[in-house]
């Protein structure tokens, strides 16, 4: 027993609830921008069907329930399987990274839904040692917690485990909900956050310092949060005219306010 337990048992139970608190404030300031789409409490802000399961710890069908910060999934018993799935309430339409933890039992068979039910916008979440697709990665730990990151850029993925690539550009629609699928055996996902990225505006506009040697181009202006920083990009190979930054500014300002 240490001299704290041994003085003050009750300064010892104090001081490791602060340290958990310290340490978890921490590891959220790592993430700037990420918001929890699963509070680790129970299934508000998603939904089995028609069914909102806002306060709810479990569905109705079981297959979905909450234990101690964690959503686990467990498969369907019918053969072939049964596959379900439950969706966000919210719907998604612009750029997003999402991260998420998930622990699979053996032969686990699960995924995450991007935008749309249809299995082509699906991310395969499985015990990939097994039941693959990702067969090869040299990162995953099987029965361990493993971490998902999938970065979405306009209708397009890239998803990642441990940091190795799963999909360089997994084809997705261009707004909707995401889900969480129960297939076979059992599932287990934390900590799923998200995190809204900046929303392209195109602006479709001639740009009148354009001179009569250039063509007059339309330029896509990506505008993140806060307006940090502008990217142009030209329609054709022709490079912009010489043109001062108080030009520049002024002009796109007009367009996308």
């Amino acid at each position: 027993m240490s001299w704290l337990n041994r003085q003050c048992p009750a300064w010892s139970s104090t001081f490791a609830l602060l340290v958990s608190a310290v340490l978890l404030s921490a590891a959220h300031a790592e993430e700037p921008g990420f918001k929890p789409i699963f509070n680790g409490k129970d299934l508000t802000g998603w939904r089995l069907g028609e069914t909102n399961l806002a306060g709810k710890t479990a569905s109705d069908d079981g297959r979905f329930t909450v234990k101690d910060g964690v959503l686990v999934i467990a498969g369907s018993r019918d053969k072939p399987p049964k596959m379900t799935e439950i969706d966000t309430v919210e719907s998604f339409d612009g750029d997003f990274t999402l991260r998420l933890d998930f622990r699979a039992s053996k032969e686990a068979n699960s995924g995450v839904h991007l935008r749309d039910k249809v299995f082509a916008h699906q991310l395969q979440i499985r015990d990939y040692p097994r039941v693959g697709p990702y067969k090869t990665l040299k990162n995953y730990k099987p029965g361990d917690w493993n971490a998902i990151e999938v970065v979405v850029t306009s209708t397009k993925a890239r998803c990642t485990c441990n940091g190795e690539l799963l999909e360089a550009a997994l084809a997705i629609p261009d707004k909707g909900p995401l889900a969480l699928q129960s297939e076979t055996n059992v599932v287990e996902y934390r900590n799923i956050r998200i995190k809204a990225e900046g929303r392209v505006q195109e602006v479709k506009r001639e740009i009148p310092y354009a001179t009569p040697a250039h063509e007059r181009q339309v330029l896509d202006v990506d505008s993140p949060p806060h307006a940090k920083k502008f990217v142009f990009v030209s329609t054709n190979d022709r490079r912009l005219p010489k043109v001062d930054v108080e030009t520049i500014v002024r002009e796109i300002a007009r367009s996308i306010h």
